[in-house]
C-alpha cells in the first residue's frame, strides 16, 4: 500500500454491503439507534449482544486540515491525550486502563481526530474504564516534558519517512495536487514546524476543536439502548460546548499536467498519478466507486492490474482509488515498477486510464464488479470494530441513517453510461499530476 495507516481509515468510506433487496426492505441491515446528547453530540449506537465488549469512538473535526500555519499540530495534540490529566500521569492512566482490561486508541487523519475506547461490559471493569476515559477526554493537561517526548517521537517518524519511497511519493503528490490548501501537507507535519510546537499551541488547538459541537459519537456493544444513552451523556457532559469548525473550501483540479521525478536509491520506481477527486457528498459517488472497482480497485480483477501486471509484467502491484474527504480528496493510481521499465509502465497506465474515461467499462465488467462488491458485505460487517468504523464514516460525513440499507440498490442502479459520464465529469487524463520516486531510466 502507498498510503499511511491513518489515511487508510478513510478507505472505509467505500463501504461494500451484501444483502438482497427483499431483506433490506423487510429489516434494516443494522438496527442503528440515533440520538443527541444534551449538548448536541450526535450518537450512533448498535446493540451487539454476544461478546461482553463495548466499543466507543468520538470523532472530532480536528484533523490535519485544521493545522493552518502549524503542520503537525493536530497530530501532536491528539497524541497528547492520555499523557496526563489534572490528577494522573501517563503511567497511572495506562495502569488504570490495563486493570480494567480496556484499550485506549487515538489517531488523526486529514479530516478527523479519533479518541476511542474498547472495554469489557462487566460492571466494575466498565466503570473503571469509562471513568478513566472520561478524565482523559475532558480533563487533559499537557506537560512540557511529555510534549517534548511526543515531538521527538514524531520527528523520528518523519526522518524514517525519508527512507520510504512510497511515503516520499505520497507526501510530494499531496503537495503538488493541493498546493496551499489544507490537504497539502503531511498529517504528521514537517520537522521545522513540529520542533516549534509548544504547550500553548496544543492547548489552544484542543480547546478550539475538541468540543461537543465539533464531535460525533459511535457506540457498538453488549448494552441496552438506555444504558448506552446514559454512558454517552456521562462521557459528554463535561466537554465544552465550543462551536463547529468552519467548512473547508473545496479544492479544484489543476488545469495542466504536472510531472516530477525524485531520485531514490532503489531498484524499483514508485509511481503515483492522480488529481483532485470528490468529497463524500458527490452526486456521482456510486458510479465512481463502482467504476473505480473495475478500473483499479478490484485487485486482481481490475483493468489496470490485468493490463499492466498480467499482460505486460511491468508492475509488482497497481491499484486506484477515490478517497472522498470533506473538501474533495484525491483520485490516485499507485504502482511500483523496475526502474528500467517505469516509463513504459507509466505510459500504459495512462493509456488504460484515458481509454476508461473515454469509453467506460463493458457490461460484463460492470456485472462482475457489482457481484463482487455486494458479496463482500460479510467481510465488512463481521465484527464490532468493523461496524464502529463504518458508523463513524456515516456520522462524520452526515450520511443518511439508511445508508447501509440502500447501498445495494444504489450499486445496482449504476450503469455503463453513468460510469462513463461520472468519470468524464470528474477526471481529466490530460491534467494528471505524476510523481516518480526512484532511479527512473
Amino acid at each position: 500500500m502507498f498510503i499511511r495507516k491513518n489515511r487508510a481509515y478513510f478507505l472505509l468510506s467505500g463501504i461494500m454491503v451484501f444483502f438482497s433487496i427483499q431483506a433490506a426492505i423487510a429489516k434494516p441491515i443494522l438496527n442503528i439507534q440515533q440520538w443527541q446528547t444534551t449538548n448536541g453530540i450526535p450518537v450512533y449506537f448498535v446493540e451487539s449482544p454476544g461478546l461482553p465488549i463495548l466499543d466507543i469512538r468520538l470523532a472530532f473535526d480536528a484533523g490535519s486540515a485544521r493545522d493552518e500555519t502549524i503542520p503537525g499540530l493536530a497530530q501532536i495534540t491528539n497524541m497528547m491525550f492520555a499523557e496526563a490529566t489534572s490528577t494522573d500521569n501517563a503511567d497511572t492512566i495506562a495502569a488504570k486502563f490495563d486493570e480494567a482490561g480496556a484499550i485506549f486508541v487515538n489517531h488523526v487523519d486529514r479530516d478527523s481526530a479519533i479518541v476511542a475506547l474498547r472495554t469489557l461490559t462487566q460492571p466494575d471493569a466498565m466503570k473503571k474504564a469509562l471513568d478513566t476515559f472520561q478524565a482523559v477526554l475532558t480533563d487533559p493537561v499537557f506537560p512540557e516534558e511529555n510534549l517534548a517526548r511526543i515531538k521527538n517521537q514524531v520527528l523520528r517518524s518523519l526522518e524514517e519517512d525519508k527512507q520510504d519511497p512510497a511515503q516520499t511519493a505520497a507526501d510530494r503528490f499531496y503537495q503538488l495536487v493541493y498546493e496551499a490548501s489544507p490537504y497539502a501537507h503531511p498529517v504528521s507535519g514537517n520537522a521545522e514546524t513540529v520542533e516549534k510546537i509548544n504547550t500553548f499551541q496544543v492547548k489552544q488547538f484542543h480547546d478550539r476543536y475538541y468540543a461537543a459541537s465539533n464531535a460525533v459519537m459511535v457506540m457498538v456493544g453488549d448494552l441496552s439502548t438506555s444504558d448506552a444513552q446514559q454512558i454517552a451523556q456521562t462521557l459528554s457532559q463535561h466537554l465544552p460546548q465550543g462551536r463547529p469548525a468552519k467548512a473547508l473550501a473545496l479544492s479544484t483540479p489543476q488545469k495542466k499536467a504536472l510531472r516530477e521525478v525524485l531520485p531514490f536509491p532503489s531498484s524499483q520506481t514508485t509511481i503515483m498519478v492522480g488529481q483532485v477527486g470528490i468529497n463524500r457528498q458527490d452526486k456521482d459517488y456510486f458510479s465512481l466507486y463502482v467504476g473505480n472497482y473495475i478500473l483499479g480497485g478490484g485487485d486482481f480483477a481490475s483493468r489496470l492490474f490485468e493490463t499492466v501486471r498480467v499482460k505486460n509484467g511491468l508492475a509488482y502491484g497497481i491499484y486506484s482509488y477515490f478517497l472522498p474527504l470533506s473538501a474533495k480528496g484525491p483520485f490516485v493510481i499507485a504502482l511500483q515498477s523496475r526502474n528500467q521499465k517505469a516509463s513504459e509502465a507509466l505510459s500504459i497506465t495512462q493509456t488504460v486510464l484515458s481509454d476508461f474515461v473515454k469509453k467506460g467499462p463493458t457490461s460484463a465488467e460492470l456485472t462482475a464488479a457489482k457481484n463482487n462488491i455486494l458479496r463482500s458485505f460479510v467481510l465488512r460487517l463481521n465484527s464490532n470494530d468493523a461496524i464502529a468504523n463504518q458508523l463513524v464514516v456515516m456520522a462524520f460525513y452526515h450520511l443518511p441513517l439508511n445508508y447501509l440499507d440502500t447501498f445495494a440498490s444504489k450499486v445496482n442502479a449504476v450503469s455503463v453510461s453513468s460510469i462513463q459520464q461520472a468519470f468524464a465529469n470528474t477526471l481529466d487524463p490530460a491534467a494528471m499530476t505524476t510523481v516518480l520516486v526512484g532511479q527512473t531510466q
